[in-house]
């Protein structure tokens, strides 16, 4: 059974939470410059819901209500049930709640008092992204007071301390193992679609489409976001490594490499899934969606996340007029995708929810490929959120419904299975692929890593079956592989494969081949061999700059003080015995 797709226990803000009784009077502004409020109050621990900053274009818009939120108000003619604001007014960058304190001081933010631009930064409330510390830079006591701050979400920032101890992202929640890097993740497609065939009977040629998937769009592999090797550590742990989530980046269990063909097949897309219109001015909001589409796009592309966001509203205010449930589920799922990079996990949660919605309610089969990849990124997020029950059900959903449809397949005579149902057996291989990939990093977080190196394992075969030995992903994978072997005391077994994907990695020129080769040196390390270790530490070192790969050469010469270590070590070693 596919995830449940209730908004119940969801807590975005309805309108009718923002109005004030008629007969209430306004409360009262202090008129001291510091707030104090009850120490009781939490500043830490969990991450404190945010509210609306009433500036954005999102907060200053009326409902839509065309959009299932508002349909379901009371004021709508809705049985107002989901207590949900509309969609289109789901703010772009929520603030911090009043009730916000400094887990220092207990005071709430003072930069409105202050007209100097650094020492406004220094009093005003912080909260980090990975522990969740809400503080006023200047109430910390390190030399060094400066996060790396979020530009897209107010008050947001990496805090001196987690930056400096070298966590990174929300590695920290999770206390991830080998190569799990779930923002970095979260695909916008896992698999890519067969190109349409061209002919003059387009319209005919669509009809003869499998019906479930004639109601849905594909999400293309390129929405996949890049997860390179994961950083094996001198001390036998990994590193979660940083990735910058807006450029383009190569994607996994992917069969074409082609950027170009990409491109094209992209705009095809696009066309396909908003084609089929009725009247001239449904065709002009066509054109207009696609373009806004593609405005979105290049935006993320560019860094501009809020321009994007605001790009995907008016596609979705489009489609929504001209009741386009193609364009509705696209568009949602590329609202969910940029919600989750953005951190918003409560956000990317209820719009890939709301596309599942549709595409169950237009008649989309439960297992079918695009309900499962989305029930695997709801999986995702619920890991994300040490929702561990619900992504322990997630993830067996997902490779339990694909095991039965590849088992269905098998049973079909021979002369009866068609080009068609052959390239959907390869793509529901490779999504199953996908699936074992992500349970494993899961399960290496929490530490089980057998279970977590039998994923690795099974997704390695498919890979390897299906991709061939020398695609990129099958590399990461046996570089994933072996950092598990790595953890657990089997060096021997994890150098033999990493030297095997080191060595293929080179002869196919791999993007990320100085981070094969920092791993094999790490596993080097730990079986004792500190000439072979430092050799290849150089080497990957000098790959990196030349890749402009800075966590990777920050890694490699962790690892290289780390053998300098060793090497003090056994000098002591021989020095004390000798004098014994």
């Amino acid at each position: 059974m596919a995830l449940s797709l209730s908004g119940d226990d969801e807590e975005y803000e309805s309108e009718s939470e923002q109005q004030r009784a008629a007969n209430r009077p306004k409360p009262k502004m202090g008129t001291s410059s510091t707030v104090k409020l009850p120490s009781n109050r939490s500043s830490s621990g969990a991450r404190r819901r945010r509210t609306r900053c009433r500036k954005c274009e999102a907060c200053l818009r009326t409902e839509c209500g065309e959009c299932h939120f508002c349909k379901d108000m009371k004021k709508f003619g809705g049985p107002g049930r989901m207590k949900q604001s509309c969609i289109m007014r789901q703010c772009i960058a929520p603030v911090l709640p009043h009730t916000a304190v400094c887990v220092v001081c207990k005071e709430a933010g003072k930069e409105d008092t202050l007209d100097d631009e650094d020492d406004k930064f220094n009093f005003m409330l912080m909260e980090c992204s990975i522990c969740n510390e809400i503080v006023h830079p200047n109430c910390l006591k390190v030399s060094d007071a400066s996060g790396v701050v979020n530009d897209e979400l107010p008050n947001c920032w990496e805090c001196p301390k987690c930056n400096h101890a070298g966590k990174s992202g929300k590695a920290l929640k999770q206390k991830r193992g080998p190569g799990f890097k779930y923002a970095s993740n979260l695909p916008g497609s896992l698999l890519r679609e067969q190109k349409p065939v061209k002919d003059e009977g387009d319209i005919s040629s669509a009809a003869k489409r499998r019906p479930d998937r004639e109601e849905m769009p594909r999400y293309r592999t390129e929405e996949m976001l890049h997860r390179p090797p994961p950083l094996l550590s001198p001390s036998s742990q990994i590193r979660p490594r940083p990735e910058d989530k807006l450029r383009k980046k190569r994607k996994l269990f992917d069969d074409d490499d082609d950027d170009d063909e990409e491109e094209e097949e992209e705009e095809e897309q696009l066309s396909m899934a908003f084609s089929l219109f009725r009247s001239d001015e449904d065709q002009t909001k066509e054109d207009e969606m696609i373009l806004l589409l593609k405005k979105a796009k290049l935006s993320i592309h560019r860094g501009q996340l809020q321009a994007a966001s605001s790009f995907f509203h008016q596609v979705l205010v489009l489609a929504h007029q001209t009741h386009n449930n193609q364009a509705i589920i696209y568009t949602y799922s590329q609202m969910a995708n940029l919600a989750y990079v953005q951190g918003q996990l409560d956000g990317a949660e209820k719009l890939f929810k709301a596309a599942m919605n549709f595409m169950l309610v237009g008649g989309a089969p439960q297992d079918d490929n695009a309900i499962i990849e989305m029930s695997l990124k709801l999986a995702t997020i619920y890991a994300e959120q040490n929702k561990l029950e619900l992504a322990e059900h997630g993830f067996m959903f997902c490779t339990e419904s694909l095991e039965a449809k590849l088992e269905k397949h098998k049973e079909l005579p021979e002369e009866e299975k068609t080009e068609e149902q052959e390239a959907l057996r390869k793509e529901t291989r490779l999504l199953l692929g996908l699936c074992l990939d992500s349970r494993a990093r899961y399960r290496a977080s929490a530490l089980r890593l057998t279970q977590a190196g039998q994923d690795y394992q099974n997704a390695l075969d498919i890979c390897r079956q299906e991709q061939g030995e020398t695609h990129p992903q099958t590399l990461v994978l046996m570089s994933d592989l072996a950092t598990i072997l790595d953890l657990q005391g089997r060096h021997d077994e994890a150098l033999v494969l990493v030297q095997h994907a080191v060595h293929l990695s080179q002869s196919v020129g791999h993007p990320d081949h100085h981070v094969l080769l920092g791993n094999m040196a790490g596993i080097l390390l730990h079986t004792g061999q500190l000439e072979d270790s430092v050799r290849f530490y150089q080497e990957a070192l000098g790959l990196a700059r030349q890749a402009g790969d800075q966590e990777a050469m920050n890694h490699i010469k962790d690892g290289l003080k780390e053998v300098e270590k060793r090497r003090s070590q056994e000098r002591y070693e021989k020095t004390e015995a000798a004098q014994q």
